[in-house]
């Protein structure tokens, strides 16, 4: 009988559980806009080119730009947008250099 071991979950540990998966909810909801503003052709696929254009455009330093463009295309020329919110997610930075206002 003392081997068995049952984890008591506390109501603050509930709620901060559900406040973070609200908050992701929120964020995977707010990268899927800045996919959909990034993909200037509006052919449903995200080109490096794109988004290159876009931190010109905001003025990002060539070193920043490339950090994102790796971390967000991990070597590919297109990133469809579930590639795209679960890479940008962990990134976090685009979010930082005002693509959403």
């Amino acid at each position: 009988m003392l081997t068995l071991c049952y984890a008591a979950v506390t109501y603050h540990e509930l709620f901060k559980l559900a406040a973070q998966d609200a908050l992701d909810v929120l964020q995977r909801e707010q990268w899927r806009a800045l996919y959909d503003e990034l993909d200037a052709d509006g052919d449903g696929g995200l080109a490096r080119e794109e988004v290159a254009a876009k931190l010109a455009e905001l003025g990002a330093t060539r070193d920043a730009a490339e950090d994102v463009l790796a971390s967000l295309f991990r070597g590919a020329s297109r990133v469809d947008v579930d590639a795209f919110t679960q890479r940008a997610m962990r990134l976090r930075s685009p979010l930082k250099l005002g693509f959403l206002a």
